[in-house]
């Protein structure tokens, strides 16, 4: 009795470590169940991803002449490409002979005139539609979307840039008024230095007479 006592216990604690040695095992595998269901998740989000993602249908053409105005437009082009879960191919024209005759080609309407003749110049391939120059971004995100958008709509100036424009454009114009007074339409010279030139040099309404001489 003694001995089937004991082999009884030695056989329970055998089952109570069989029973945890289990459960260890079960734990490891429901871990690694949850890595590899958490991977296979974002494997089929990258996947839906890659096939929601639309072949690019956004052009611009740009090139070393207008990079100023390229580099301003970036930001907006940046959050289309966000929105619209697409990208802008961008295309130099002084680089690239084809992007330059494919511009050409897209630039013209059924009469063979072209539409726009500057850049950058912004082409939806799936409808067509067209943006010349830089523009607003509801009127950015209107002609990539398809909707009704205007083919030139410049953006809205800053302050900064309206006051440099009115200095630059005040400063001509007090030129242009100095040039009107000045006698006989010498432009930027004043009257004194008119006068005080050589008589050679002169208008010919302010040289002075010439004195006949005696033969």
């Amino acid at each position: 009795e003694p001995f089937l006592r004991k082999q009884a216990t030695t056989s329970y604690k055998q089952l109570l470590l069989l029973v945890a040695a289990m459960t260890r095992c079960l734990k490891l595998l429901f871990a690694v169940v949850l890595v590899a269901a958490s991977r296979l998740e974002r494997g089929h989000r990258r996947c839906f991803a890659f096939l929601k993602r639309r072949e690019p249908f956004l052009i611009e053409f740009g090139g070393k002449t207008v990079a100023e105005e390229t580099k301003k437009m970036n930001p907006l082009v940046r959050q289309i490409e966000r929105k619209l879960n697409t990208r802008m191919v961008r295309y130099d024209i002084y680089n690239d002979h084809a992007a330059y005759k494919l511009w050409l080609f897209l630039d013209k309407n059924p009469r063979g005139a072209s539409m726009c003749g500057g850049l950058p110049f912004y082409y939806n391939r799936k409808t067509g539609g067209i943006v010349c120059g830089p523009t607003t971004y509801e009127n950015l995100e209107n002609w990539a979307t398809g909707q009704a958008h205007k083919i030139a709509l410049p953006p809205t100036i800053s302050q900064e840039e309206v006051e440099i424009r009115g200095r630059v454009t005040g400063a001509k114009a007090r030129i242009m008024r100095q040039n009107k007074q000045q006698p006989g339409g010498i432009q930027g010279t004043t009257s004194h230095e008119v006068t005080d030139a050589p008589a050679a040099s002169r208008p010919l309404e302010m040289r002075p007479p010439v004195q006949a001489t005696a033969d």
